[in-house]
């Protein structure tokens, strides 16, 4: 009864909604472009069935490209000893550097 309880309560909270909506919004939305794919390679292949199946090929290929690179900048980046900075901190940085450039030129 009180596993039920909490289970009840965890679906009405509002952030876990919002979760589970937007992964089901995902899905569809990968489904969609999958589908989408598929149509128009057989659209310009008439049909061929190597190309189609190329398709999860290239797709395979993209998630392992993808999940290398992460992996490399994991790796990498402790070996540098420089931490992982988001694009904002970047150019923070790179607006203190110009602003103190500017003092010193005037």
């Amino acid at each position: 009864m009180d596993t039920n309880t909490s289970l009840k309560q965890l679906i009405s909270n509002r952030f876990v909604q919002v979760i589970l909506l937007s992964g089901l919004m995902l899905q569809i939305g990968i489904w969609v472009r999958n589908f989408s794919i598929l149509l128009y390679v057989f659209d310009q292949t008439d049909g061929d069935p190597i190309a189609i199946s190329l398709i999860s090929v290239a797709e395979f290929l993209l998630m392992i490209s993808s999940c290398l690179f992460i992996v490399a900048i994991i790796v990498i980046s402790p070996i540098l000893r420089m931490p992982i900075t988001s694009a904002s901190q970047i150019r923070q940085h790179q607006y203190n550097n110009e602003g103190a450039g500017n003092e010193t030129d005037h």
